[in-house]
């Protein structure tokens, strides 16, 4: 998720505020736990050194007071003396007149020097054999000791015995030990000492046995040597450490006594010390806490004042990108689409072009033919001028045949009716003939023939009458035909006139044509390299469109980072939501987002 101007501004300047005050706040805190546990350790070391020094006076004290008292002849005696002797029981009176003087004893005792108990303070003490008691075989050896914590045999209770032997002329006659209430002791020395509200000292013996303590339920009946702290105090006699007990965090002390033979400890609360440190962590998050709503408040009012403008102008910015890339796309698919249609124009202007060039060469083949066609249309006109001509006198021909041919037919009549007459002379000769006998017999042969000839000639006036007659019928025909024909020519030749007109108008057209043409040609040469360079330029136009629109997308991107920066925040479907004067976001869809 992108930030806004505003948050870019807000955010990292709380989040210093809060590292900053949270850095100081640690560092305080740290400072202020370390120098407690500092000064509650050293604390805790002087009255832990000031208690084991008591503790060690008290026990010195104690051990010249038995010391002492060893020079009573009293107590030389009664060493030396059977417990039923009068001795033993004046030293069992002033053995009880130091106790009760000095409570830290819970018992004084007298042993022989075979180490039967001849008077004590404790009457079941009396004839005990102590024989095996270190402390009994340390003084019989001439030394005043100070044993390890027991279990009183008279009490029950721990107690530590202070010995000294009893000397008589410089011999050891016997053993004067007294037993030190570690429970008086401990009210006495450690439970007056509170570190804290709930801090205390206990004691522990060398064998991890806890010897003192607040809880009395664990005193002889927990052994550090079963925790892991324990073990530690155990090993190192001296020293602190930080420790866990029934769950609460404590810090500690520990040092071993002198004359006891065993590790004081002292201890504390961890959370009750650091209480102090806690409440001055608490006022710094506090501090901090109304440090980060104040800057916050502040820096959220500049931000504000200083976005706003942004924000409006931003707005501005990714409409005009919104407009530019579909503007962009626009004008992309419409220069593909020029693009496109001047290719296919092209290759229209192509064909067109090499079809023109056909057309314009069957155009001047055209137009040559046109001009040879005038030219014989002209050679045609003046043949068939000339056939008007003959056909003209032809039909002058005809006519003068016709009349030739009535004339004939006339003449034929006449040869017709001389035959006929002739034949009627032939008749009336053979008629005159007969009547003349034999003399006109030679006449009537004559006249035979000249009948016969006159049939003849008459016949063959009548086939030459029929034949002149179809001939005339054929010459009448002929010479209709002949008119029909001069009319026909007469039409051929208005006919061919308009047509030679035609075919030299056809012809001019067809040059014409074949100029139009060809200028045709050229400007289609001309269109199709226009075509060709709007197609060039439609490409670089689409790429340019392409390139714009991919500005464009960029811009918006661009837009769109500048939007997330000053207050707008993309949502999953790739809108841009704009925040602005209203309460309702804009939802603006951003390619790429």
């Amino acid at each position: 998720m992108r930030l806004s101007l505003q948050n870019r501004f807000l955010l990292p300047t709380i989040a210093l505020i809060i590292l900053g005050t949270g850095i100081l706040t640690f560092i305080s805190y740290d400072k202020s736990r370390h120098a407690i546990e500092q000064a509650a350790q050293e604390e805790m070391g002087m009255v832990l050194d000031a208690t084991k020094n008591n503790i060690d006076a008290t026990m010195n004290i104690f051990k010249v007071l038995i010391s002492g008292w060893t020079d009573e002849m009293l107590f030389q005696t009664a060493a030396q003396a059977s417990p039923d002797d009068q001795a033993a029981k004046s030293a069992i009176l002033q053995l009880a007149e130091l106790v009760k003087k000095y409570p830290y004893f819970e018992r004084l005792n007298i042993t022989n020097k075979s180490g039967i108990v001849v008077a004590s303070t404790a009457a079941n003490l009396i004839k005990a054999n102590l024989t095996e008691r270190a402390y009994f075989k340390e003084a019989m050896q001439g030394k005043i000791n100070i044993s390890k914590v027991i279990i009183s045999k008279a009490t029950n209770k721990p107690v530590t015995m202070v010995s000294a032997p009893l000397k008589d002329g410089g011999k050891i006659v016997g053993v004067l030990s007294g037993a030190i209430n570690l429970g008086n002791f401990e009210k006495a020395y450690l439970d007056p000492i509170k570190i804290g509200k709930t801090g205390y000292i206990y004691m522990v013996a060398d064998n991890g046995i806890l010897l003192a303590h607040p809880d009395k339920s664990l005193v002889f009946k927990m052994n550090l040597k079963d925790v892991d702290y324990g073990q530690k105090i155990l090993k190192e006699k001296s020293g602190a450490i930080n420790y866990v007990f029934q769950g609460d965090p404590k810090i500690a002390r520990f040092v071993q006594l002198k004359q006891l033979k065993c590790i004081l400890v002292i201890n504390a609360a961890v959370d009750e010390l650091l209480g102090p440190a806690q409440n001055i962590k608490w006022i710094n998050l506090a501090l901090s806490a109304t440090m980060v709503l104040i800057a916050g408040l502040v820096i959220f009012l500049l931000s504000r004042s200083t976005t706003k403008p942004i924000g409006r102008a931003v707005d501005s910015l990714l409409e005009c990108a919104e407009q530019v890339g579909a503007a962009s796309s626009q004008v992309a698919a419409a220069s593909q689409q020029l693009a496109s249609g001047s290719s296919e124009q092209a290759a229209s202007l192509d064909v067109t072009s090499s079809s023109l060039e056909e057309l314009a060469s069957m155009s001047r083949a055209n137009a040559e033919n046109a001009n040879h066609a005038n030219v014989l249309m002209t050679e045609t006109r003046e043949i068939v001028d000339e056939a008007n001509k003959s056909m003209a006198d032809l039909t002058e021909s005809m006519k003068d045949i016709t009349q030739a041919s009535g004339e004939t037919a006339k003449i034929i009549k006449t040869i017709d009716e001389i035959a006929f007459q002739t034949n009627l002379l032939a008749l009336n000769a053979a008629v005159e003939a007969a009547r003349a006998g034999d003399a006109g017999a030679g006449f009537a042969v004559v006249a035979d023939e000249v009948r016969n000839l006159a049939m003849r000639a008459a016949e063959a006036a009548r086939n030459t009458a029929e034949l002149i007659e179809g001939t005339v019928t054929k010459v009448q025909g002929g010479s209709v035909l002949v008119d029909k024909t001069f009319h026909a020519f007469s039409q051929v030749a208005a006919s061919t006139g308009k047509a030679r007109d035609l075919v030299a108008e056809i012809a001019e057209a067809s040059r014409e044509q074949a100029l139009g043409v060809d200028q045709i040609n050229k400007a289609v040469t001309e269109m199709d390299h226009v075509v060709q360079l709007n197609a060039a330029n439609s490409e670089e136009s689409a790429g340019a469109s392409k390139e714009l629109n991919s500005l464009a997308e960029m811009m918006k991107n661009l837009v769109g980072d500048l939007v997330s920066v000053v207050g707008g925040v993309g949502d999953k479907n790739g809108y841009l939501q704009v925040h602005r004067d209203s309460d309702q976001p804009e939802r603006l869809l951003l390619t790429g987002k």
